[in-house]
């Protein structure tokens, strides 16, 4: 909501934060939680601020074939992790064979329209 509700560009946002239960002990003593939190960069950050319904990720933790991810959305935004078969290795793809089977799937995706992190 805007603050002040006199249609100005100041935001304001609530922002709760909870750890759990927690056991306090140490006679009383407080108990110091140190955090951040980094806001990610948007888009079109001087227009006003509006919910993307349109954008979804696809985590592919384990290979799957790129119509899996259509299922969800026309135009999804496909996540790699390491470790699948597309990508057996922790640390960037040394292997050629890996290389290949990666630009392959990337240009596979890129041709109906999904696009790949």
């Amino acid at each position: 909501r805007e603050a002040g509700g006199g249609g100005g560009d100041e935001v304001v946002a609530l922002l709760r934060v909870s750890t759990g239960r927690l056991a306090i002990t140490g006679g009383g003593k407080g108990m110091v939680l140190r955090w951040r939190l980094l806001l990610t960069p948007v888009r079109n950050a001087g227009a006003s601020a509006r919910a993307d319904f349109d954008t979804r990720y696809v985590h592919l933790t384990r290979y799957a074939p790129i119509e899996v991810s259509l299922q969800v959305t026309a135009r999804p935004w496909i996540i790699l992790h390491r470790g699948n078969q597309l990508n057996p290795y922790t640390n960037y793809p040394f292997d050629p064979s890996a290389t290949e089977r990666l630009r392959d799937f990337i240009a596979l995706a890129h041709g109906v329209g999904a696009k790949v992190m």
